[in-house]
């Protein structure tokens, strides 16, 4: 209500699609009968995917894996829905036209919540739902082709790989960190995939982010020559995540996500540009002015 009153007014400065956090089938059963479904409402608010968190944390060894964390064994991390519920919970949303995001760190979680998307699609086939994953680091070469023929999604956060990366070789081991957080792959294999920040575990700036994506190296340059470089995405590429990819995903991509006619005018202009730059440069970047609609929400020149 908050959002929808001030888009009223036009006083909002961002535009936000919402997810939906609903834990059980009741209270998903509750939202459809109301009427909503993903994509409803405007430009600036509207009704986005049922988010689903599937497992936990790498740092917190919560994040369910198929085999054993390497600094803990014995222990595969925790999974928050017994596999009958997930897949009834995702079975119902699907059905009734709802994009579903779902929250999956551990190769374990990556597979139950494949296992619910493949039944869900095959009860209800539909051409174009783009549910995705959230986070996505952990899997293996079977599972990114089963996300490609599946046309499931990642939503991925480029400045974990360097931040998380001395946990994860601890938590995985090296040979598993080597197969984590492959964004390389994943966009190779074709599969649609939007960037952000995790904010507030992340700084929101998304040129850290691109930075991360490039170089797969914190902003201090290490590790030398970056970790997992052949993971490494081009400037343009880690931009397009950030722009094309996230519209993509929350079904907006005629409207925004590029600077062309007809679509709305957000845009933001850097104080470098960034596709020249060494890559080491981009980090500090800062906005001198910021479009939304048209309409400056941020100025300094």
């Amino acid at each position: 209500d908050l959002y929808s009153g001030l888009d009223a007014e036009g006083k909002m400065p961002v535009r936000i699609t919402q997810q939906l956090k609903l834990r059980d089938r009741a209270a998903l059963d509750d939202f459809l009968a109301s009427g909503f479904r993903t994509g409803d409402g405007s430009p600036a608010f509207h009704t986005g995917p049922l988010k689903i968190l599937t497992d936990g944390s790498m740092g917190g060894r919560t994040a369910l894996l198929r085999e054993e964390y390497a600094d803990m064994p014995g222990e595969l991390g925790v999974a928050i829905y017994e596999a009958e519920e997930l897949n009834d919970l995702v079975n119902a949303a699907h059905g009734a036209g709802m994009q579903i995001a779902m929250h999956a760190i551990g190769d374990g979680a990556l597979e139950m919540c494949l296992n619910a998307l493949e039944g869900a699609h095959t009860a209800n086939p539909a051409d174009d739902a783009r549910h995705y994953i959230v986070h996505c680091q952990t899997g293996d070469m079977d599972q990114y082709q089963r996300m490609a023929r599946l046309g499931v999604g990642a939503a991925i956060q480029p400045i974990f790989a360097p931040s998380d990366r001395l946990m994860a070789i601890k938590r995985l081991g090296k040979k598993r960190a080597g197969e984590a957080y492959a964004w390389r792959t994943l966009m190779d294999l074709g599969i649609f995939m939007s960037a952000g920040s995790d904010s507030p575990v992340e700084t929101l700036d998304p040129f850290a982010g691109i930075h991360a994506a490039v170089t797969r190296q914190d902003e201090a340059g290490e590790p030398a020559g970056g970790w997992n470089p052949d993971q490494r995405l081009s400037v343009k590429e880690a931009v397009g995540l950030y722009t094309e990819g996230g519209a993509y995903a929350s079904f907006e991509e005629r409207r925004k996500g590029a600077l062309a006619p007809g679509m709305l005018a957000d845009l933001a202009v850097p104080d470098r540009d960034i596709f020249s730059v060494l890559p080491d440069e981009i980090p500090g970047t800062r906005s001198l002015l910021t479009m939304m609609g048209g309409r400056f929400t941020h100025r300094e020149i």
